[in-house]
């Protein structure tokens, strides 16, 4: 977790990762502005599309970061959700560690997925990017329980009032 203040023109942003951050959310917080979502996996360019953790939307094709982060920095484009002159800002970065967590994408389908992450997760969010099922960004966690086997397990999806939901379409 990070905060700064936006800058004139792209900023340039150090950070302590030790690795390439795979996910960023940002949130500006003088603004009602939404949370701007950069993902390794949204394209060739991704730097050049982004999410929005507070909305239903598609993948967006704007320029919210003007480049890809590296192992020491990342970057926000000038103006947009990330980067306006003077206002401040809370930045959260997101990487793989073996054992701990995992970044990634997969590929669903109208039956069931088994997916191998190399741990048991206890907290597990997901977001559709492209095709019909793109609406929510869906989160399960292990103190309302993570099933399987397609057991009906609590969830909640964080872009929505809705309280919890329970069915079998996990």
């Amino acid at each position: 977790r990070s905060s700064y203040v936006g800058v004139s023109g792209n900023g340039t942003r150090a950070h302590n990762m030790n690795t390439t951050p795979e996910m960023i959310w940002v949130k500006n917080r003088d603004e009602t502005d939404g949370w701007a979502v950069y993902h390794k996996d949204l394209g060739t360019y991704p730097q050049d599309k982004y999410l929005r953790l507070d909305t239903d939307s598609n993948v967006i094709s704007s320029n919210q970061w003007y480049l890809p982060p590296t192992s020491t920095h990342w970057y926000t484009a000038s103006g947009g959700l990330t980067n306006v002159d003077g206002e401040r800002y809370l930045a959260m970065l997101f990487a793989s560690v073996s054992g701990i967590s995992k970044v990634g994408t997969y590929s669903g389908s109208s039956s069931d997925v088994t997916l191998n992450l190399g741990f048991t997760p206890r907290f597990f969010l997901t977001k559709g990017k492209s095709g019909t099922n793109t609406t929510y960004w869906t989160m399960w966690d292990s103190k309302r329980g993570i099933t399987g086997g397609g057991s009906a397990t609590p969830r909640m999806f964080l872009n929505s009032t809705s309280q919890q939901t329970t069915t079998n379409d996990n």
